[in-house]
């Protein structure tokens, strides 16, 4: 039996600022089925310290930092033309991008591209707004850390009325690391090259691949992230088996009409005062599906 099985799989090792070469130009694409941006204070607190920790044990020569595995999905046209995906990642990408403009707002030079490049703005508008308040310095810090309560925050930027500022978790998790780094910037010059030439990560590419398959190599390298609970696996099938027949639909138009589904369970929960889950929803219509054939 031949060992040479192409799964479409290409695993290298990347630094920070060999990533953002590979793929700062065309930015990942954000796919409809990809989870939000959720990381929290106690997220941030321990990626931040980790990488603050490996800059002070430094002395002077490098320490290379393994932030474990990227996960990109990529997809060739029939024109030839190449779309990559980020299907694992993108919170430490998205912290880092965070991290990044708030050392140029302190006086940080950029050198090569930047951490943004890799997350492309289209897909995150919001990312991207508040990337530029963090570089042109406009992210406050809390005043106490018993400020950080995501529901009840109202962010305030320097020159804004605190009626004007919303509530947002890119500027939430910006407005935390500016706390992080309040009266011990003094200690963090040279981070942000640091970083990039000393971060690194196992970049899986998996070309031409459909969404199962993605999904299940994603289950399999995702020992210490977020496990992907039935109801997660359902939805991302169901997505997958509606653009299998409906190719010339919007992808993003098919996942809301799937989260609109899911949104009608939530919304009788309320009306009705019940707790009905969508593990629920999905084990009667799998006895629906029993009792009919």
């Amino acid at each position: 039996m031949s060992d040479s099985i192409d799964f479409g799989i290409v695993p290298t090792t990347a630094s920070l600022e060999r990533l953002i070469e590979l793929y700062g130009g065309q930015g990942l694409r954000i796919p409809p089925y990809q989870r939000g941006y959720e990381w929290n204070a106690r997220n941030i607190q321990r990626f931040v310290d980790t990488l603050r920790e490996e800059f002070k044990k430094r002395k002077g020569g490098s320490n290379p930092i393994f932030l474990g595995p990227i996960q990109i999905s990529e997809e060739r046209s029939k024109e030839g033309s190449v779309t990559a995906s980020i299907v694992d990642g993108r919170q430490r990408l998205t912290t880092l991008a965070l991290l990044e403009a708030f050392l140029v707002g302190k006086g940080e030079e950029r050198n090569g591209g930047s951490v943004a490049s890799l997350l492309s703005e289209q897909d995150d508008p919001k990312l991207a707004s508040t990337i530029k308040a963090l570089e042109r310095g406009q992210i406050e810090p809390f005043t106490t850390l018993s400020e950080w309560n995501p529901s009840v925050l109202r962010l305030t930027r320097k020159g804004k009325k605190a009626a004007d500022a919303c509530e947002d978790i890119y500027e939430r998790n910006a407005r935390f690391i500016v706390t992080i780094f309040k009266n011990k910037i003094d200690g963090a010059e040279g981070l942000l090259d640091y970083l990039k030439q000393n971060v690194f990560f196992i970049v899986v590419a998996v070309k031409n691949r459909d969404l199962t398959s993605i999904i299940k190599i994603f289950d399999s390298m995702n020992s210490t992230g977020q496990p992907l609970s039935d109801e997660a696996m359902f939805k991302l099938r169901l997505y997958a088996h509606v653009r299998s027949f409906e190719g010339d639909r919007e992808p993003s138009e098919i996942m809301q009409h799937i989260n609109g589904t899911y949104e009608l369970v939530e919304d009788y929960n309320k009306s009705h005062g019940t707790t009905i889950s969508m593990s629920d929803v999905l084990w009667g219509f799998r006895l629906y599906c029993v009792a009919i054939k």
